[in-house]
């Protein structure tokens, strides 16, 4: 009996951490979102991606029966399987509106195991400014990210371009724009056109260990000189877009 309880402890536990790991996540991406548009930003582009491998142990035709029931959670009918000599990987491409695609990924990099955790990927990408169907998407792939027993290890990147003087004025432009959000800085990168930043925000709980320390904010800042404009890209807890 106490093993039984102990069990069940365990899995409260669990779940409570879950919990507040989902409800950070959400609130960084909505308090970014926020922040964004309070800059001189003029949004083109937005990516929305989860990215881990299952919990649990799947075996070969499992996998694929996983890549089918991910790909028919967006009404999805075009699921492709490609093998080579890393593994197979299922993957399904459309467009929610013109504006609007959803990409799905299952990757098993390990086919000759009899069982295996595949590597699951969901990103939506968007261009323009988001709109309400951001947080629809983003609450569906919580939900099917707990409904499939995986961790939601979500980041978020939007991008857009800033009217600025000169590209030596990229770094203020960066620290301006974080200035409000309250973030510390953790390391930075900086060539002759790019100045590209990380932070760590306490409210946004846990992020990413890197040298420098941890991280839950990047921003960067580029310099165009085809259209003499900056483009300015902020994601949580990274950017995993081309800045």
């Amino acid at each position: 009996m106490k093993a039984k309880w102990g069990a069940f402890l365990v899995w409260i536990v669990l779940c409570v951490l879950l919990m507040g790991n989902t409800q950070a996540q959400t609130d960084s991406i909505r308090e970014i979102l926020d922040h964004y548009q309070t800059t001189r930003s003029t949004p083109s582009l937005f990516v929305l991606h989860h990215g881990s491998r299952t919990n649990q142990l799947f075996t070969s035709q499992e996998v694929e029966e996983l890549a089918k029931r991910l790909n028919g959670e967006f009404d999805g009918t075009d699921l492709q399987k490609y093998k080579s000599e890393d593994g197979v990987r299922y993957q399904s491409d459309h467009s929610l509106s013109p504006s609007l695609k959803i990409a799905v990924r299952v990757i098993d990099d390990q086919p000759t195991e009899i069982k295996k955790k595949p590597y699951v990927s969901l990103e939506l990408r968007g261009t323009g400014a988001p709109d309400a169907r951001l947080h629809q998407y983003q609450t569906q792939f919580q939900q099917i990210c707990q409904t499939f027993g995986m961790t939601p290890s979500l980041h978020f990147s939007i991008q857009g371009d800033v009217d600025l003087k000169q590209a030596s004025e990229l770094k203020s432009l960066i620290q301006s724009t974080t200035k409000p959000l309250g973030a510390t800085q953790i390391e930075e990168m900086k060539t002759e056109k790019t100045v590209s930043i990380s932070y760590f925000i306490p409210r946004w709980g846990s992020g990413i260990v890197t040298q420098g320390g941890e991280m839950n904010l990047q921003v960067s800042a580029r310099w165009n000189y085809q259209t003499n404009r900056a483009v300015l890209t902020m994601g949580t807890p990274i950017i995993t877009i081309e800045y």
